[in-house]
């Protein structure tokens, strides 16, 4: 259970820049603050897009890419033009220079994690290989979950596209009997729209109670299938991320456990700590629990 999205530059807008200012000042204190917040939520993983520098004191996901051919990377003129990708993007993946440069990228990140106990199985024996982030919402070839069996250690979705709730799973357990590996839900939530955050990512919900009510209904749902190990939730702390050019600016709004202010949606962490309590409840189906209210 874990975390993205995890950044000092979210407590640097103009709205909030204030806040990290007063309340910490410096990056090592808010990371001292985050780590009190995921112990105290429940949470024991470190998820994906997070500060670089963010002490690695618990199990973390290393992200590093070999191409930069998804979506959502993709420079403005792509996404909103839905022109397609120079060819340039695309490497020659069957060349010896690839597989050297594949080569290369792969013992330079195990470089930098020798000493860490918590990369990349022909360099280091003991840490799960996630493989790629497949986006789930367009669907998966089933070619490609073949062709990955035999190289990873899990099935990792983005797969924002959470309801109808049937479907959503349906379409999972249909790639879980491809691929025969574990699932982790890599970057997805629940969000509330609100004025500023008209249409953030994942479902939304009319409040921060019913959140908290969808977010046990999730993990219910994927724990109580005997292939789920994890879901990291999008994420830490409200965010506007602005990119592109003036006039051309593509805004993707990240929905928070806390608020752009980083006031705390107390409903929904009453739920996130009373569900990641009974995690190992949950997903042996030994315990039923009741919400606090």
């Amino acid at each position: 259970m874990g975390i993205n999205h995890i950044k000092v530059s979210v407590l640097q807008e103009d709205c909030n820049r204030h806040v990290f200012t007063e309340k910490y000042g410096n990056a090592t204190e808010f990371y001292r603050h985050v780590f009190h917040d995921l112990k105290d939520w429940g949470f024991n993983t470190l998820g994906n897009y997070n500060d670089e520098d963010i002490p690695q004191k618990i199990p973390f996901v290393h992200l590093f890419r070999f191409v930069n051919i998804s979506g959502y990377l993709a420079s403005w003129k792509f996404r909103e033009e839905f022109s397609p990708l120079p060819y340039e993007y695309f490497p020659d993946i069957f060349s010896e220079s690839w597989r050297e440069e594949c080569e290369k990228k792969v013992a330079e990140v195990q470089a930098n994690f020798r000493d860490n106990q918590f990369l990349i199985r022909r360099y280091d024996s003991y840490h799960l290989l996630l493989g790629d982030c497949y986006d789930g919402n367009p669907g998966i070839p089933e070619f490609v979950l073949q062709e990955a069996r035999p190289y990873v250690d899990a099935l990792s979705l983005q797969y924002y596209q959470l309801d109808p709730f049937e479907e959503h799973f349906k379409r999972i357990d249909y790639w879980y009997r491809i691929i025969e590996k574990p699932v982790i839900a890599t970057d997805s939530c629940y969000a509330v729209p609100k004025p500023k955050m008209p249409d953030p990512y994942g479902p939304h919900v009319s409040g921060h109670r019913e959140r908290g009510l969808s977010y046990r209904r999730y993990v219910e749902a994927l724990f109580g299938r005997p292939y789920g190990i994890g879901w990291l939730w999008c994420g830490y702390i409200d965010w506007l991320q602005g990119s592109g050019p003036p006039g051309k600016q593509v805004v993707h709004l990240h929905s928070g456990i806390k608020d752009v202010w980083e006031s705390p949606y107390k409903p929904l962490i009453q739920a996130i700590k009373r569900v990641n309590a009974n995690i190992y409840h949950i997903a042996t189906g030994k315990k039923r629990y009741e919400m606090v209210q």
